[in-house]
This record gives C-alpha cells, sequence and structure tokens, in this order.
C-alpha cells in the first residue's frame, strides 16, 4: 500500500484521499471516482476525507494522469465486511490482533486449528495497514475454549478478540 500512497508524497491531501480509497475499495473509472458500479461525488468524498471537494477532484487527476497509479485504481473493487453483523446472520467473529503484521503465517496456523475444529470459515480479511492491521474471521460455527486457546498460543498472535 506504501508504494501507492508515496506516490502522493508532498500532497498531504491528496494522500489522505488516497488512502481512505483504498482502504474502501473505491476506484477510478472514467475521471469518477466509483465504488462498483455507483459514481461517487466529490464533495461528499471530501467530507468523509476532512478534505476540500478540489482535492478530491485532483487527487483523481493524479490518478489518471499516471497511468501506474491508473491501472491500480481501476482494478479496486469494494468488499463486504462481514464481521460486524456476523452474530446478526448467524456467525462468530474472530478478531486477531497480530504482534507484529508483517509476520507470515498467521493466517494459516489460525485456519488450520478452524479447520481441526470442524468449523467452516465464511471471510477472512485483514483490516487496516501497519500497527493497526486486524485478521477478521468470520466462521459458520462457534470454536471451544480449547481451540481458542491454541489460537491465542500462535506464534505472532498478540490477542484475540470474539463477538
Amino acid at each position: 500500500m506504501e508504494s501507492v500512497l508515496s506516490r502522493f508524497d508532498g500532497y498531504p491531501g491528496q494522500r489522505k484521499v488516497a488512502e481512505y480509497m483504498l482502504k474502501r475499495g473505491i476506484g477510478v473509472r472514467d475521471s469518477r471516482a466509483v465504488c462498483g458500479e455507483v459514481e461517487l461525488g466529490d464533495a461528499p468524498m471530501g467530507r468523509a476525507c476532512g478534505v476540500d471537494r478540489r482535492v478530491v477532484r485532483s487527487t483523481i487527476e493524479r490518478i489518471e494522469s499516471d497511468p501506474w497509479l491508473k491501472i491500480v485504481f481501476a482494478g479496486l473493487e469494494p468488499v463486504a465486511l462481514l464481521s460486524g453483523i456476523a452474530p446478526h446472520i448467524g456467525c462468530t467473529s474472530l478478531v486477531i490482533i497480530p504482534t507484529d503484521p508483517t509476520k507470515p503465517g498467521i493466517l494459516s496456523e489460525v485456519a488450520a486449528i478452524i479447520y481441526g475444529a470442524g468449523v467452516s470459515i465464511t471471510q477472512a480479511v485483514v483490516d487496516g495497514t501497519g500497527e493497526s492491521a486486524r485478521l477478521k474471521i468470520v466462521m459458520d460455527g462457534q470454536l471451544s475454549d480449547g481451540c481458542l486457546m491454541r489460537i491465542r498460543n500462535c506464534d505472532g498472535v498478540g490477542g484475540v478478540v470474539i463477538n
């Protein structure tokens, strides 16, 4: 993500807009910000990002003028994060707080424990970047206390929150 955001160094407002767009899966097509097939206006985007609408427009123009950024933002798609509604749809949400979000293998080790318990994973998403990164897993079932303890003891897991 930093490779994308570094293209906005020296332009803090544009960087803020680009980061917001990346986090939300807001793409750029035909000089317009889009969420899936829905076109988003500059003014509402600006309010959401805490910047003037002209900063949103200049961010989109920068994206359109940079061939690499244009490819990146043209390929963005929004994803529905189910962790916040898991209990309402009959699922369980597990949030893994890593000790080091760059450590490889956390997802595979946690998924192996869930698989071993015979519980199906509906969704697994890393939400956030850097120190704020969280692994959010939505499951079609509950885990025993023993499984949760094994997950808490996985290498790289700093904490576990269950919803």
